[in-house]
């Protein structure tokens, strides 16, 4: 799974030149290019190979991996003449890894958003775990492997390639261990709680890890209230505001996995939580005609779409659960809602969130906007990579 560097002789990298007379968004640093923009390659590079990529006028715009078998046919690593092998792969892993101060559970790489574009690291204490998630990436594997182990120094490495996305490309999942060894569940501490996570099956590389700065900016508003938690899978809000003193805390969760899941993480922090074994739109329609009413209101819902074609079908799901929430919300009350559809941008969510609370004759005051983690770092240039919007109102 080794990829030359895209050495050829006398000439470096392969080349490839971008169509002229528009703008490309490389040039306001997005760092994929389509294979639209592309008007001629030099040689034929295979996938994960390093290209140099010039302008329409012959001006070198960056280096890139390429990928002769997406639409993303180049996805930009530098702005300078390089090549994407292991020393390059260190030198900014040992950056990435700097960057999280530390942080014994966290995400160590966040594919574009640290420079290392197709890959994932997750560190959960001793054990890391990594995904690759294009061909190019998959192409430069070992050398990753390689790197994680010099840089990071686990005690075991698991491979989750299986994000949806690789199918996209014709790649199979991977799953195993690839260093040492690992048997789980095993527990780590997550925000302030302590988790029984399943690094192999577990959702994402076992917790989603984005939320983590959110658990303590929601639990904030919770002692004393009754707080609800939908769609809350494996208890992270939930657990966390039970163990900061709310009066009462109702989880509603649709999987009975992660139900189970949520049950042991919450004996394992002596924290009391009522689980609800239900779809949260029926339950939430159910606890509305009950004149159900709690003091904070979490809504944390998987993605509604995963296209751009079905955005407005994933905006009346948004509209439905907020105007409800809102209906049910005590007066000077909290709701937190996120939303991790990255085709539905923040103004967009908000729009959608404000229209709700009139729909409700709530008026809302907004008082934290909030996002992903800063281990998920946010290319400017990127909007994808600025996935999670997050609001924490208080309802009058």
């Amino acid at each position: 799974m080794n990829a030359g560097a895209g050495g050829r002789k006398g000439g470096g990298p392969a080349g490839v030149r971008l169509t002229g007379g528009i703008a490309h968004r490389c040039f306001g640093g997005h760092p994929w290019i389509y294979a639209n923009e592309i008007a001629g390659v030099r040689g034929e590079p295979a996938a994960g190979e390093t290209v140099w990529v010039r302008d329409g006028r012959g001006g070198f715009v960056g280096s890139g991996l390429y990928n002769p078998g997406s639409e993303i046919r180049i996805r930009l690593f530098s702005s300078d003449r390089e090549s994407f092998d292991l020393a390059f792969i260190e030198r900014r892993l040992r950056r990435a890894v700097e960057r999280r101060g530390g942080a014994e559970v966290c995400r160590l790489v966040w594919s574009e958003g640290d420079g290392l574009p197709g890959f994932v690291v997750d560190r959960y204490g001793g054990v890391a775990v990594m995904q690759s998630l294009t061909a190019a990436a998959d192409a430069h594997f070992d050398e990753f492997l390689q790197a994680v182990q010099h840089v990071v120094g686990p005690t075991a490495i698991i491979e989750r390639s299986d994000a949806p996305g690789r199918s996209h490309e014709g790649l199979e999942s991977r799953v195993g261990v690839v260093m040492g060894e690992y048997r789980g569940p095993s527990r780590h501490r997550v925000g302030d709680a302590l988790f029984e996570l399943d690094l192999f099956g577990g959702q994402k590389t076992g917790a989603y890890l984005d939320q983590v700065a959110n658990y303590r900016a929601v639990v904030a508003h919770a002692r004393g209230r009754h707080v609800l938690d939908c769609f809350a899978h494996t208890g992270g809000f939930g657990v966390h505001c039970a163990m900061a003193g709310a009066a009462s805390v109702d989880a509603v969760e649709a999987n009975e996995a992660a139900v189970a899941s949520g049950r042991r993480n919450a004996e394992l922090n002596g924290a009391e939580v009522r689980w609800h074994l239900q779809n949260a739109f029926d339950w939430l329609r159910l606890a509305e005609r009950e004149r159900r009413k709690f003091g904070l209101i979490v809504l944390d819902p998987p993605s509604f779409t995963r296209s751009r074609a079905r955005v407005e079908d994933a905006l009346r799901g948004y509209r439905e659960i907020h105007v409800r929430a809102f209906g049910m919300v005590e007066p000077g009350g909290v709701l937190a809602t996120f939303c991790c559809s990255h085709h539905v941008d923040a103004a967009l969510f908000e729009d959608v969130v404000r229209a709700a609370a009139g729909d409700a004759g709530r008026r809302a005051r907004l008082m934290e906007r909030r996002g992903q983690g800063a281990d998920h770092p946010v290319l400017l240039g990127m909007p994808e990579t600025e996935y999670l919007k997050g609001l924490i109102l208080e309802v009058e």
